[in-house]
């Protein structure tokens, strides 16, 4: 899959921990917790904070980061 470089870092730290990344049919990535929780991002975030606050709610699902 091919991953925004915004979310490139990101998304190694998740799949090293277990977390699967799936892109939707739409422009939108499913993050996976190894739990079941899913948390929703956009692929491409136009909002600054978009990254910071995807961090935010990964670590509340358990991504230690």
């Amino acid at each position: 899959m091919r991953v925004p470089k915004v979310y490139r870092d990101l998304f190694d730290i998740a799949v090293a921990q277990g977390w699967r990344v799936e892109q939707r049919k739409n422009t939108h990535l499913s993050w996976v917790s190894p739990t079941g929780a899913k948390v929703f991002s956009s692929f491409t975030p136009s909002d600054g904070r978009a990254v910071q606050n995807l961090k935010k709610d990964l670590r509340r699902y358990g991504l230690k980061i």
